[in-house]
């Protein structure tokens, strides 16, 4: 196994760099802004990797998680108002480790398999969603800072999947596993046809809080997802016990296996209504000003997937700028961090060979008054 040069994490931007309680309130003119970041973490194989079917992973680490939040908007702000359009992939898995070893042996090294029942249980959420978001930034006082966003959810691409229960053998395939899964596209089982795509709508509520403690001290709340939903009228399902351990000869004389199934789908009888829920993401951040262009920050993220912490140290060599440095400590991971008037660019890794990382990371926005 190659080992790395550079042991890295994913750091999340300073709060103010991806929300729009950091823009100036512009009584002239509108603000056009565009940001957005592309935020992965994926432990048991190279980021490059995992969204793929692993096959030609380069390499493997015991794993029981992974997360990507992909996010991109355009908007405009005037005064306290802001209307922005957005695109945004979200991605969210829990396992158990035999589930990440089976799944990468299987595609790169299937021999070494072993005569085992590995345990497959697994939680994963896949969610494309397109929208509307709508903020309003209010100023309690000149110490607090309230902003909030509601973000309008439309999707017609989702993968919802809970295997509980569930094994299989390394050397016969044979196995076993209670699912209650829903999808726009069957990619589990391969076999559960869509005819019409299916159409979800939902909503969820952000907030940014900032509260100047005293000229040198800032603490910023951030968060993401309250109350997030997205409901389908008609989500095709499948719900039951699927088994494998029927073999059977094809017309090659080949030894094949049917799949016994306890299986109750859309196909079988009326489709229902499906809610989706993603996790609210919770950071908390103190920024403090240590000398005359020098800057200190600890960070606190929290999701129900994982948490980590983070520090970040900065420089302002001159008026509008920032430099800065940072590391993740559950990740392991490096932040570089740059930031001129109102320009911003970050990148996160956990490796120098990107191909390697499996933190990968990139931040990014603009806004100019018209």
């Amino acid at each position: 196994m190659r080992k790395k040069t550079v042991k890295t994490s994913i750091i999340a931007l300073t709060l103010s760099n991806v929300t729009l309680a950091s823009l100036p309130v512009n009584a002239e003119s509108y603000t056009l802004f565009a940001n957005g970041y592309s935020d992965n973490y994926t432990p048991s194989v190279p980021v490059v990797d995992f969204f793929g079917s692993w096959k030609g992973a380069k390499e493997y680490n015991e794993g029981s998680k992974a997360i990507a939040n992909n996010f991109f908007q355009i908007g405009v702000q005037y005064e306290a108002l802001s209307f922005a359009i957005f695109y945004r992939y979200d991605y969210y898995l829990t396992m158990h480790p035999d589930v990440a070893e089976y799944r990468y042996t299987f595609h790169n090294d299937r021999d070494n398999l072993q005569d085992r029942d590995y345990i497959y249980d697994f939680k994963e959420q896949r969610l494309t969603t397109q929208g509307m978001r709508v903020g309003y930034n209010y100023q309690y006082n000149n110490k607090l800072t309230v902003t909030s966003y509601l973000n309008v959810l439309y999707s017609s691409k989702f993968q919802d999947r809970d295997i509980q229960n569930g094994y299989i053998n390394g050397k016969t395939s044979l196995g076993d596993a209670d699912a209650d899964y829903h999808f726009s596209e069957d990619t589990l089982y391969g076999f559960l046809t869509v005819d019409d795509t299916p159409q979800g709508y939902g909503a969820s509520l952000d907030f940014d809080i900032s509260y100047q403690v005293n000229s040198t001290t800032k603490v910023d709340v951030n968060v993401k997802d309250a109350f997030h939903f997205v409901t389908w009228d008609e989500s095709p399902y499948a719900q039951g016990n699927f088994q494998v351990d029927d073999f059977y000869y094809d017309d090659q004389d080949v030894l094949q296996q049917n799949p016994l199934t306890n299986l109750y789908t859309h196909e079988g009888s009326e489709q229902h209504s499906f809610t989706q829920h993603l996790p609210v993401r919770i950071d908390l951040g103190v920024e403090k000003i240590i000398a005359e262009k020098f800057d200190l920050s600890v960070q606190y993220q929290y999701n129900e997937v994982m948490d980590s912490v983070s520090v970040k140290g900065g420089y302002s060599p001159f008026a509008d700028s920032n430099v800065a440095i940072s590391y993740n400590f559950q990740r392991s991971a490096l932040g570089l961090h740059s930031k001129y008037r109102t320009f911003y660019l970050d990148i996160m890794f956990d490796d120098v060979d990107f191909g390697y990382a499996n933190s990968l990371s990139l931040f990014l926005g603009f806004e100019v008054s018209l």
